[in-house]
C-alpha cells in the first residue's frame, strides 16, 4: 500500500485521464446526492477522491492495507474488505458500478 501510487498511478497518467473522462460522462454535474456508486476492487479509492461530491460511495477490496488508505483519503465513503466475487450484493444496491483496477488484472 505504501508504494501503490508509485507503481499504479504515477506511471500511467493517460490511462487515468481516460478513466476520469469516462466518469465525467457518467457523473455529470450537478452530482446527485442520492447517487450510490459502488467501486469493486477499489484499492485506495483514487477514483472516489476525484469526485468527492458524489452522494454515497461504497468501495470493496481484498486488501486491508489498501482500504485503510482509501478510508483515510475518503472519510465519508464506506468500505468493505471482501472478495468481490463472493460479496453479497443485492440487485439495485448501486446506481453506478465500476471496476477499474480489478478489470486491468
Amino acid at each position: 500500500a505504501e508504494v501503490y501510487e508509485r507503481l499504479y498511478l504515477d506511471p500511467w497518467p493517460a490511462k487515468h485521464a481516460t478513466n476520469l473522462r469516462l466518469l465525467q460522462r457518467l457523473l455529470p454535474p450537478p452530482r446527485q446526492p442520492a447517487l450510490r456508486w459502488l467501486d469493486l476492487c477499489c484499492g485506495q479509492a483514487w477514483h472516489f477522491q476525484q469526485f468527492p461530491d458524489v452522494g454515497r460511495r461504497i468501495g470493496i477490496d481484498l486488501s486491508p492495507a489498501q482500504l485503510q488508505q482509501a478510508q483515510r483519503r475518503n472519510p465519508e465513503a464506506v468500505f468493505a474488505c471482501a472478495d468481490v466475487l463472493a460479496a453479497p450484493l443485492p440487485d439495485g444496491c448501486a446506481d453506478l458500478v465500476t471496476c477499474f483496477w480489478g478489470a486491468y488484472c
